[in-house]
């Protein structure tokens, strides 16, 4: 049995229908805007409210980010410099950010040894 597929211009979603269920067009511009309201993005009021993690550098200093996001890592320089963290990763990802770490220390120019750090979730912790 011939189908129609109709995919979203971001091709995030689609929709596929046997041709014998279409009736009108009144149907098939049913269908296109279906598959077209569930490619927009949630609202701002619908999505998780941002968090403030904070992480410790080596050298003592506190910084923090404000993100949805579910970081539990960051790599950073232990030079006494630095002033924020090169890269953050997300829970789960510690042999990532380890290799991260590896590799900005043996890049030349980078400020010497970098290190992992765990994030914490709190308010100037």
């Amino acid at each position: 049995m011939p189908s129609f597929t109709f995919i979203a211009p971001s091709g995030k979603s689609s929709k596929e229908i046997q041709l014998s269920e279409i009736n009108s067009k009144a149907e098939l511009a049913a269908i296109c805007s279906e598959v077209l309201d569930r490619d927009k993005p949630v609202p701002k009021q619908q999505q998780e409210p941002k968090r403030r993690l904070w992480v410790t550098l080596p050298n003592g200093r506190k910084t923090s980010i404000l993100t949805r996001k579910e970081y539990r890592y960051a790599v950073a320089a232990s030079a006494p410099h630095c002033q924020c963290p090169a890269a953050w990763f997300l829970e789960g990802e510690r042999i990532k950010a380890q290799k991260r770490a590896n590799y900005y220390t043996k890049r030349p120019n980078t400020g010497g040894q970098f290190v992992v750090l765990t994030v914490d979730e709190g308010e100037g912790v």
